[in-house]
């Protein structure tokens, strides 16, 4: 079934966590097949899986022709889970498959009756499979193919959702393993069964319709709430910025400015929303502003907008910043009582204006800044700085097991062969960042019998990490396919919605690209190419795409867009630097056509902005 997990890290997940974003719910898929070694499986081990199948919200059971691995008779007959239930799981020797389906959904028919779906592949799927390779596929044992069946048939009469017979062909051989393809509609269902479940669990009635304002104020303080239960680490220097702010707090004379100064990379954002969830949990009222780094540049009207917002719960009627700079020091001014102020990367923001010379008593403003923009805030005689470099082993180690036990995985740590000392004792081990991105890359791309040589596989740096994302990305997807997808999101300014990248990668990708030579062209060419084209790029190659280059390409509020820094830099010498004058003008033409077709549909700021900005850079390439 490699081929049905990689569809639903790929194509599912990423779908579904764009959705459940609009709902402020977050998705997590826990494969179990990724972390427990087949001669490893210990009673220990199979009891870990069984605990995540009764932990998760949702199941999906996914079936072909192969029945699964049989714990050894012992360790079957130990587990406290197939013990006196009456279940049919304690009378026989059966795959952890079926115990898993048994536990997780079979037993739990009327409390999850519309939380588990479950995928029979059609049998057919065998003829395009290779004779040399359909043992992969398939059951070799009369007995257990019985078992099968009879677990199929137990399913279909359970009265849970089954969808029976999807349709798949054989995809090749992917790492070693002979996987199945053209799984489009297999994973079409999947969303759609997985969305329809959550929006019941999380039905409108209770996502209240708030102003953006709010809404993002309600953001702040789930994305805070969440990390309280899984943050790692970091407990010397939580208490240098924690004895920072309480002798701040104790000032009756005036307050101050306490600034984190942290690399890219360190940890820091998750440090702030950590604080901030501490201080709001102890009574303290808080104000967090805590984006991406994307997402805060060219954004100081809607920063302001929100502070003062925090600060008087009204709707804000002045029109001109710098008015709205001077009303919100007006308003800190007078404010009496004790708040405290979180803002990440203030010298990203670069908007320090609101700020009065002197805070009144009681008021902290806790931010973070790159150690090479350190003359950022310089000029406030309150400024105190605490410095935050690389994790402790102890805590990269937390930290790494933390992150892998949210998706049901482990690695190995035993004498012989310990696979977290190799990971977090790399060149940039201490830096979550590095962490999380290689975490990241050996969730979706390993598997037990290549995870220890992928590790040392592993990028020294992040540099070298995305180097090697971009690598896998034109082996998966195609170096045409990748370059026109990341060239579109580099050069759209402001981000780019899905469906305006898969209309506008449709229209490079299978338009006449030669009859393209000036805007004029372009706006005729790509109106009729819409009109009448019946080539669209795949919806299930550009989720694999962009699932491929997550990280490289980030989405934030709705769009999809490249990270500040070095990513951006990485991505101007790989992709434009090296690209003719004359390409990226057909590239700036066709955004701008893109948005005039928007446009002549609808009216919206944001499409205005693109349009102006894409005309005027395809003028001044020429």
């Amino acid at each position: 079934m490699q081929g049905e997990r990689n569809l639903l890290h790929v194509y599912v997940l990423p779908i579904l966590e764009l959705r459940c974003r609009s709902i402020y719910v977050k998705v997590d898929l826990v494969d179990l097949r990724w972390g427990v070694r087949s001669a490893e499986m210990g009673s220990g081990q199979v009891e870990n899986c069984i605990q995540q199948v009764l932990a998760a919200d949702l199941f999906i059971g996914i079936l072909g022709e192969r029945y699964g691995w049989i714990p050894p008779q012992q360790e079957h007959r130990n587990l406290p889970f197939t013990q006196g239930n009456g279940s049919t799981i304690d009378k026989k020797e059966v795959s952890i498959t079926e115990i898993e389906i048994e536990v997780g959904a079979l037993q739990r028919v009327n409390s999850h009756r519309d939380r588990c779906f479950f995928y029979f592949r059609d049998p057919e799927f065998l003829k395009t499979v290779p004779e040399t390779a359909r043992y992969n596929f398939t059951t070799q044992s009369a007995e257990d193919r019985k078992k099968l069946a009879d677990l199929k048939a137990r399913i279909k009469s359970s009265g849970l959702e089954v969808n029976e017979g999807y349709r798949a062909k054989y995809g090749g051989r992917v790492r070693g393993e002979h996987i199945a393809g053209n799984l489009q509609e297999f994973g079409d269902r999947v969303v759609e069964n997985l969305w329809n479940s959550i929006s019941n669990l999380y039905p409108p009635s209770i996502i209240s319709s708030i102003h953006s304002i709010q809404a993002l104020q309600q953001n702040q303080l789930s994305a805070c709430s969440e990390l309280a239960g899984s943050f790692i680490g970091r407990k010397r220097e939580m208490k240098s910025v924690q004895r920072c702010i309480d002798k701040a707090l104790a000032n009756e004379v005036y307050g101050s400015i306490v600034r984190v100064l942290s690399p890219a990379g360190s940890g820091c954002t998750a440090l702030l929303q950590m604080l901030t969830h501490t201080y709001r949990v102890e009574g303290l009222d808080v104000i967090s502003y805590i984006l991406d780094e994307k997402d805060m540049e060219e954004n100081q009207r809607e920063f302001l907008e929100y502070i003062l917002y925090s600060l008087d719960g009204k709707p804000n009627r002045v029109q001109d910043v710098a008015e709205l700079n001077l009303t919100i020091q007006q308003k800190i001014k007078k404010s009496k009582g004790k708040l405290l102020i979180i803002i990440n990367r203030m010298d990203i923001l670069g908007c320090i204006d609101w700020i009065p010379e002197m805070l009144p008593p009681g008021l902290i403003i806790l931010t973070s800044c790159s150690p090479e923009n350190k003359k950022c805030l310089q000029q406030f005689s309150s400024l105190q700085d605490v410095k935050l470099g690389q994790m402790d082993l102890k805590d990269r180690k937390d930290y790494v097991r933390s992150r892998l036990g949210v998706l049901g995985k482990t690695l190995n740590e035993d004498s012989y062969e310990n696979q977290i000392d190799d990971l977090v004792s790399r060149r940039e081990g201490g830096s979550p960042a590095w962490l999380n991105a290689a975490i990241n890359r050996l969730v979706k791309f390993s598997s037990y019998n290549t995870i220890s040589q992928d590790i040392r596989g592993l990028g020294n740096s992040m540099k070298e990490l995305y180097l090697q994302q971009l690598s896998t990305a034109v082996d998966s997807c195609g170096e045409e396919a990748v370059s026109t997808a990341v060239r579109i999101i580099y050069l759209s300014k402001y981000g780019i919605h899905l469906s305006d990248l898969q209309a506008l990668m449709s229209f490079l990708l299978y338009g006449e690209l030669s009859k393209l030579s000036s805007i004029e062209n372009t706006l005729i060419q790509f109106k009729q190419f819409r009109a009448k084209s019946e080539y669209i790029f795949p919806t299930l190659d550009l989720c694999t795409l962009l699932n491929q280059l997550d990280g490289v390409i980030v989405y934030i509020s709705g769009v999809y867009t490249h990270p500040a820094g070095m990513v951006r830099k990485l991505l101007w010498e790989k992709f434009i630097r090296s690209t003719d004058p004359r390409s990226i003008k057909v590239l700036q033409c066709s955004l701008a056509a893109l948005y005039n077709h928007i446009l002549n549909r609808n009216t919206d700021s944001r499409s205005i902005k693109v349009l102006l900005y894409s005309l005027a850079a395809s003028i001044i390439i020429y």
